[in-house]
């Protein structure tokens, strides 16, 4: 018997986010992920036919590359402190 647990035939597919629900989850509305999207912001997304949907491996990752640290205790490099 072969052990066939990461064959693309048996993998659970990834769970995938509409803008919508992705929206929800960062409290943000649907157009501010659709102007990320025209302005190259945000985190990464898939085009299916016509629909938009985001990996949540890939919105893991870059809410993790979000993160400011307040170490330092001036204005971030090149702005202000507009939290």
């Amino acid at each position: 018997m072969s052990d066939q647990s990461n064959t693309p035939e048996t993998a659970v597919p990834e769970r995938l986010l509409t803008a919508p629900e992705l929206a929800a989850l960062l409290g943000l509305q649907v157009q501010s992920l659709a102007r990320w999207r025209c302005t190259r912001e945000g985190p990464p997304y898939l085009k299916v036919g016509r629909a938009v949907r985001y990996r949540q491996a890939d919105v893991d990752a870059w809410l993790a590359r979000q993160t400011v640290s307040p170490a330092g205790g001036g204005p971030a490099e090149g702005g202000s402190c507009n939290a």
